[in-house]
């Protein structure tokens, strides 16, 4: 059975996909001795590089330097790095999106999000497609 971390990377770009636009998942990104995204997609043209994180808890953990393996591919890509949120057992199907330009000032060797803070801050899936995609402008974040 596949890693749940794993079921939301393919289930994001199967909803890529689904709305049109392309997406590749890159399995064993953590493992690669190059920076690599979990999961890139292009909408309208744009690349956004995914680093996805799941949890039966109310708390996910990012390392820095996950975020900045994602910064440092991103800019070799020029693509916009994205930092994805899968509450899975408190939030069933929701995906919250957070754009790592935006994250608080770094502090310790974590960034860890609550699903409480994810629901005020971080963007639902439908307001990433719908800014991404030019459908509505930018949200301020």
């Amino acid at each position: 059975m596949p890693k749940r971390g794993d079921y939301i990377e393919r289930k994001l770009v199967d909803i890529m996909w689904r709305e049109g636009h392309g997406a590749i998942r890159s399995p064993g990104s953590g493992a690669s001795t190059h920076p690599s995204p979990d999961v890139l997609a292009c909408i309208n043209g744009k690349l956004y590089a995914f680093q996805v994180k799941s949890t039966a808890s109310d708390r996910i953990v990012y390392t820095w330097e996950e975020i900045a393996q994602l910064a440092t591919f991103c800019e070799r890509f020029s693509a916009e790095p994205w930092l994805v949120a899968a509450f899975t057992r408190l939030a069933p199907g929701e995906l919250f999106f957070m754009k790592a330009a935006n994250l608080p000032e770094k502090r310790g060797k974590t960034f860890s999000i609550r699903l409480a803070e994810a629901k005020k801050s971080w963007m639902r899936l439908k307001d990433f497609l719908d800014q991404a995609s030019g459908r509505v402008p930018p949200l301020p974040l």
